[in-house]
């Protein structure tokens, strides 16, 4: 098992047999668009919407790596989901379960785009997991993807979401969320 910070990308180039592994964990940084999931909360997604001005299958599709059109049907695998909500009551963690949105970024959603999104029925936005899960399914990988939620988004708190606010609840949430995947990997992690 290995835990990468900074992680390379499938879309990249890198071929899960180089890895060696049958499923990929994937965490973002993501705002809130639910009051009940607030920040520090830590969400299974369980789908999501792709805002992303591309996908990162485009191009040719070399056959060897995976298939042309591969379904996006459960993409976040409910079995790996089913374990981490067991792991998470046994140790009192409340995961919440949520729809994300890939957002491009690099800059905060305005309110009108929270406002839409909010009416799209999902719950998070981030600006990263949905290009690496959609490539991680290409190459038959099982998908896990946690958000870890750093602020409301625009227009639900009294401040506008901030980077540093964005740095400090991510700190906050990094000891529950690695208590979490430590209880729930059969294996020590080994962080590359």
């Amino acid at each position: 098992m290995a835990c990468l910070q900074g992680r390379p990308h499938l879309y990249e180039g890198y071929s899960p047999s180089v890895l060696g592994s049958s499923a990929v964990i994937l965490t973002s940084a993501v705002g809130s668009l639910a009051m009940e999931i607030g920040p520090g909360s830590i969400a299974l997604v369980v789908d999501h919407l792709n805002f992303h001005d591309t996908n990162p299958l485009i191009g040719p599709n070399d056959e060897r790596i995976g298939p042309r059109f591969p379904d996006l049907v459960d993409l976040y695998d409910p079995a790996l989901r089913a374990v981490l909500r067991r792991v998470g009551r046994r140790l009192g963690i409340e995961l919440a379960q949520a729809g994300l949105a890939g957002w491009t970024g690099r800059c905060f959603e305005t309110p009108a785009e929270i406002r839409m999104l909010r009416l799209l029925g999902v719950d998070l936005v981030g600006m990263s997991m949905v290009p690496e899960a959609i490539a991680a399914r290409n190459c038959g990988l099982r998908v896990l993807g946690l958000g870890v939620v750093t602020n409301l988004a625009a227009g639900l708190a009294s401040t506008s979401p901030s980077h540093a606010e964005t740095l400090t609840n991510a700190a906050a949430a990094t000891v529950r969320l690695a208590t979490l995947l430590e209880s729930a990997l059969p294996e020590p992690v080994r962080c590359l």
